[in-house]
């Protein structure tokens, strides 16, 4: 945390000029530690393009040239060097096409200069692959270096946290608190944002600056009062000036005024509002959600399959070919993080982590995993989850799955979250039974469950979805659209999970073809998973999901569910599989799904998946890369990444989603 004198409500201009002149050495300093790779330029050399060369061929609205694909290139490299390093930014970032580099940068400056508008601006350049806020912000303050800062990890510690390191999110809404504290102190000691995003590096990297919080005692209403006053009577040109900057809606200023005076005040006993690093799960206050509708809703598929080896209940789902986990012998690409989970529901495994100890899985149907699993999907804001229920184990014997909803049904009450049965197709079989008759029966025998008061409802009727249409081989149309109807006939609110590939079969309506039982349904639901990979994504929202799959569900009346992903990887339990096949990106890939879902306005998103470890779709906690065993390959999630990432990503998407549909 920075020291009483450092703090940016604190800080003097003589101070601030004092730390500005330290910035030189210090890159110089960490850049002789850094030796660069044959051929690559240095930190220094990196940093004077930074601050020099870019500034002085790109700031103005009238540029001395315009930016072109190798200048972000350099400066990213410079970002990746100057703060956090993320290996796989660069050759995402490089996958860009040159000349769309350079109009859409063009384009958004051109736009910026006539409107001043920082959000919008960099809305426009994060289109780019790999180019989120924090590369956008960078982009735009070289074109704009006294008005617009970098969106650092150090400047945010300091202006927003009190200069302490803190987990951030690297979204519009952190970048517009930056902004606007940085506004502030601009305007008090008239000095630019390229300015104080190098004190800001200095306060926070070097250790002559920094201190422990100290200890202070209780100040008294009157020097307390004095501070808030000054605020509120007198908050400065810089802050107006920088809402305009942002957009921020007129109805969400005073909110932001009030935020200010308390940061302020808790900045004064040494306090922050920002939460120190940690990789305890990031909490959210949820109440109850609405089960009466789908409707902004965002819930996740949860398979729940995992047993302990030898128990009689079927397969584990840990291993495909024996009975217990062996080196080589795995089906699974992730490890689950079991911090917090009952220790009497892990076993050890052979699989030996770098400290030497081995790693554990758990089993779902031992008493407490479900109730935590509801409850991490509650502490971030997920609406709940859609059970798998595979139609091979509808008549088991032991009633392992049977105790499995029971479990989920009495988590989802607890925490307040909403259920769904979602029936798997995958072990039926046309012409042996009837698979319409075995649904029925099967939900007559789960009365008990499905009129939990936490079961999904949707326009008056209990929800159902049959998922696989088009994908199980074994299931023809003709069996589908008995499905349906009985289902329908039943009261029911029917989705369908389909292929991805769903609306050719549609636009043919062919007799004894997927396509009519599709006009049947309540809602469909593409299975996307596999379908496009980060470079692919854009084109199939814009081509497949905005306009075929919306424009075709909308002429016929039929619900929309977007299904996203965070990637893939299902080597070990299939060898001919190629390992870490759809990466993540450090949540890229993840993010930009969350983002077109919520613009493109379904009935709901549906999240795949939250425990699908066997096939790497797990948003839950996993360990990290450093964490992982040495003994057999596994993929981890990126070490700089909080344990429960994924899971704040569905939840911050989860709550601009329902803010949609408000």
């Amino acid at each position: 945390m920075a020291n009483a004198d450092t703090l940016p409500e604190n800080i003097t201009i003589s101070h601030f000029n004092e730390l500005l002149g330290r910035y030189a050495s210090l890159i110089n300093s960490i850049s002789s530690g850094k030796a660069p790779k044959a051929g690559q330029p240095s930190l220094l050399e990196l940093d004077e393009y930074r601050y020099g060369v870019a500034l002085e061929e790109f700031q103005s609205d009238k540029p001395k040239r315009q930016m072109e694909h190798d200048d972000v290139k350099k400066l990213v490299d410079w970002k990746l060097r100057h703060g956090k390093f993320r290996p796989t930014l660069m050759k995402l970032v490089s996958s860009n096409d040159g000349e769309a580099v350079k109009k859409t940068i063009q384009d958004a400056m051109a736009q910026y200069w006539l409107d001043n508008n920082v959000a919008k601006a960099m809305e426009a350049i994060a289109k780019l692959k790999g180019i989120g806020p924090a590369t956008a912000s960078l982009l735009l303050s070289v074109h704009d270096p006294e008005r617009v800062i970098f969106f650092s990890d150090e400047a945010y510690w300091w202006l927003c946290c009190g200069g302490q390191k803190s987990p951030i999110k690297y979204n519009a809404k952190e970048y517009q608190q930056l902004n606007i504290a940085a506004d502030i102190i601009a305007k008090r000691l008239q000095v630019g944002a390229t300015d104080i995003e190098r004190v800001a590096y200095v306060v926070m990297k070097d250790d002559t600056w920094r201190s422990p919080p100290p200890v202070t005692e209780p100040q008294s209403k009157a020097s307390t009062k004095g501070s808030l006053q000054d605020l509120h009577h007198n908050p400065g040109p810089g802050l107006s000036a920088s809402m305009n900057r942002v957009s921020i809606p007129r109805k969400n200023r005073a909110q932001m005024i009030r935020a200010l005076k308390i940061a302020a005040a808790l900045s004064l006993t040494g306090q922050s509002l920002c939460d120190p690093v940690s990789d305890q799960p990031a909490i959210r206050q949820v109440s109850t959600i609405d089960r009466s509708t789908l409707n902004g809703k965002f819930f996740v598929g949860y398979q729940a399959w995992f047993r302990k080896p030898f128990e009689d209940n079927g397969n584990s789902h840990w291993t495909t070919d024996t009975p217990s986990p062996e080196v080589g012998h795995v089906g699974v690409d992730m490890i689950p993080d079991v911090t917090g989970y009952p220790a009497d529901c892990l076993f050890d495994t052979p699989f030996i982590r770098p400290d030497g100890s081995p790693a554990r899985f758990y089993s779902n149907d031992c008493d407490g995993v479900v109730d935590l699993h509801f409850k991490m999907m509650a502490d971030h804001g997920i609406s709940g989850a859609f059970l798998q229920r595979f139609y091979g184990y509808i008549n088991e014997a032991n009633g392992s799955w049977i105790s499995i909803l029971n479990a989920a049904k009495a988590a989802a009450e607890k925490y307040g979250r909403g259920f769904v049965i979602e029936y798997d197709l995958n072990g039926a079989v046309t012409g042996s039974t009837n698979v319409a008759a075995t649904f029925l029966a099967d939900l007559a025998a789960l009365s008990d469950i499905t009129s939990s008061p936490a079961y999904m409802h949707h326009e008056g009727k209990p929800v159902i979805e049959i998922w696989g249409f088009g994908i199980v081989n074994e299931v023809t149309a003709d069996d589908g659209m008995a499905i349906v109807t009985a289902l329908k006939n039943a009261g029911w609110y029917v989705i369908l999970g389909v292929q991805q590939a769903w609306h050719a079969e549609l636009v043919e309506n062919q007799p004894g073809r997927f396509g009519q039982v599709y006009r049947l349904a309540d809602m469909i639901q593409p299975w996307t998973v596999g379908s496009y990979d980060i470079n692919g994504y854009q084109d199939f929202l814009n081509g497949r999901q905005a306009v075929e799959d919306a424009g075709a569900l909308r002429d016929l009346g039929i619900d929309s569910s977007i299904v996203v992903w965070p990637g893939g990887s299902s080597s070990n339990a299939n060898p001919n599989e190629q390992f870490d096949h759809f990466p993540r990106w450090n949540g890229s890939f993840y993010q930009m799904q969350l983002d077109g879902a919520v613009s493109l306005k379904p009935t709901f998103i549906f999240g795949a998946m939250f425990d699908e470890v066997n096939e790497g779709t797990a948003i839950y906690p996993v360990l990290k890369t450093s964490d992982l065993p040495t003994n057999q390959r596994f993929l981890g999630i990126d070490d700089d990444m909080a344990a429960d990432a994924y899971l704040q990503m569905a939840g911050d998407a989860a709550a601009r989603f329902s803010e949609v549909w408000q």
